[in-house]
This record gives structure tokens, C-alpha cells and sequence, in this order.
């Protein structure tokens, strides 16, 4: 008979059985997120005690002696002598700071402007779309939970794919059973995304938006992304000329050749014009 109920909050002082605690997910997790318990999901006839960061889920296997209640008393004591810690460090910090200003020799400051244009905007939000991605794109076995959007986005193990057609882009997001395999080929959520006739198509602020929504997550800052202003190369470029001619190309190095060695970044000469399509592929300076 365990003296541990399920519903309990605990605290794992150490593991052993089914690997080491400094490689458990769960308590690792919670640190993470500044949770100072675990909770008893399941009490197996064998003696194996399941934990995880939140209730109803799998989690990790503990025997009961390698934990111990959690109390408010517990977690008071910890808080003050973090307390104690971070007094001690500002101390230290404000002594430096001191001795700086001892020794500090004032000269005239120097100012440096920097413009901001629309293209290194428009850089700046495609690398964060990418991170978005990256961040958003799937919860496996072993992974934190997200603390914003749907269920399946604050609840699930989910994978999404990505589905791209001429200016279109579908998230499909998948639940896992496990953390580890599609519980179905139909998926359980669905994100669209449609590049606006006079927007420059991106795939990867389209795969943002995409996702975003269907994880119910706020994507307005991609919806209103800039727009870029100077043709980089890699981009792809739509021409039309005064005489109704019309092809598309992607730009090397700001010229092309094919248009007479038009300068696509003044968009003139030889009566040729020309928009920006797609800068999925576009060498943004810095761009990751």
C-alpha cells in the first residue's frame, strides 16, 4: 500500500528505476517552467509510480521512495533562500558598478543613426517566421507542451505538414499517439494561408500563418508583414513592359541581362518594369 494518493503533488528527490533523474523529461520540464512538483498520475500494481508536469498524462516512472510530498512550506523555504542568492548577487553587482564609476573618465558620446528599410524589415520578420516554425512545428515525446494556442497546441503530441500550391500554403497538424506516430492520416487541425494579389509571396511567412492558425495561435504580425522594396538576388521577379510584353525571371545581383542589363532596383529602362513576386529565396543580408 503506497502513502501516496493519485492527484498527489510530489517531489522527486531521486530515480531509480527506468533511467537516471537528471534524465527525466518531466521533472526537467517543470524546472524549466519554474514548477516546483510533479503530479501522481498512476500507481502501478508493480510498485511504478507515474509522474508528469500536468495531470491525466503518461509521464515518467518513480519508485515511492524516490519521492517525497510537496508542500507550500517546502517551496517557501526554496524561494527564500533564492531570495538570499539573488540579494547577494546584486550586491556583488552594485560594487562593481562602483568601482567603475571611481574610475570612470568621461569623453563626448558617440551617436550612430541607423536606418531601418523595408528590406531589412522585411528580413528581420522571415527569420522570425523561420523561428516560429521551428518552435511551433511539432511536440514529440520528450518535449514541452506549449502555453498558448488550442488544445492540441497546449495538450497533444502533434506534427504538422505542409502543403504548398501556387500562392497557397496548408498546415496540416497531426495528434501522436505516444509522442511518436499520427493517431490518423486525416488531420485534426487544419491552417490556410493565401498571399494577397498585391503581396510579395513568401513561403516561410506562409507556413507561419498557416501553422499559427491552426494551432490558434496570434500570426497578425506576419499577416502584416512589410513589404519589400529593393529587388535582392535569388528573388523572383515578374517584368511587363509598355508594349504589353510579360515574363518572369530571378534577379542575379540586382541585373539581368535578358532585359538589356535593366537596373532592376530603379525598375527602369528600355521601357521595361517590373515587380517582386516571390522572395522565398531572396539573399537578404544576415538572413538565416
Amino acid at each position: 500500500m503506497t502513502k501516496f494518493n493519485i492527484g498527489d503533488k510530489v517531489v522527486p528527490i531521486k530515480k531509480s528505476t527506468w533511467g537516471v533523474l537528471e534524465n527525466s523529461n518531466e521533472w526537467r520540464g517543470a524546472q524549466e517552467s519554474n514548477q516546483k512538483f510533479l503530479y501522481i498520475n498512476r500507481i502501478h500494481s508493480n510498485g511504478d509510480i507515474s509522474c508528469s508536469r500536468k495531470k491525466n498524462m503518461g509521464g515518467d516512472f518513480f519508485l515511492e521512495s524516490d519521492l517525497v510530498l510537496y508542500s507550500e512550506e517546502l517551496e517557501a523555504t526554496d524561494n527564500a533562500q533564492m531570495l538570499i542568492s539573488k540579494l547577494e548577487t546584486l550586491v556583488i553587482q552594485a560594487n562593481t558598478v562602483i568601482d567603475t564609476l571611481k574610475s570612470y573618465n568621461p569623453q563626448e558620446p558617440k551617436t550612430e543613426i541607423v536606418t531601418e528599410t523595408n528590406n531589412s524589415k522585411r528580413k528581420q520578420i522571415i527569420d522570425e517566421a523561420k523561428d516560429f516554425v521551428e518552435k511551433y512545428r511539432s511536440v514529440k515525446k520528450g518535449e514541452k507542451s506549449h502555453e498558448i494556442g488550442n488544445t492540441t497546441a497546449q495538450e497533444h503530441y502533434y506534427e504538422a505538414d505542409f502543403v504548398a500550391k501556387g500562392n497557397k500554403i496548408t498546415a496540416l497538424v497531426y495528434h501522436l499517439d505516444f509522442g511518436e506516430t499520427k493517431q490518423s492520416n486525416k488531420p485534426n487541425r487544419v491552417g490556410r494561408a493565401k498571399c494577397a494579389p498585391d503581396n510579395v509571396f513568401n513561403k516561410h511567412i506562409g507556413e507561419a500563418i498557416a501553422l499559427g492558425r491552426a494551432l490558434g495561435i496570434n500570426v497578425d504580425k506576419f499577416i502584416d508583414a512589410v513589404q519589400p522594396t529593393v529587388v535582392e538576388e535569388g528573388a523572383i521577379v515578374h517584368y511587363f513592359s509598355d508594349y504589353g510584353g510579360t515574363f518572369t525571371h530571378i534577379s542575379n545581383g540586382g541585373r539581368d541581362t535578358e532585359t538589356n542589363n535593366k537596373d532592376l532596383n530603379n525598375k527602369t529602362g528600355f521601357g521595361w518594369s517590373c515587380t517582386i513576386k516571390d522572395d522565398t529565396n531572396a539573399q537578404y543580408e544576415g538572413t538565416k
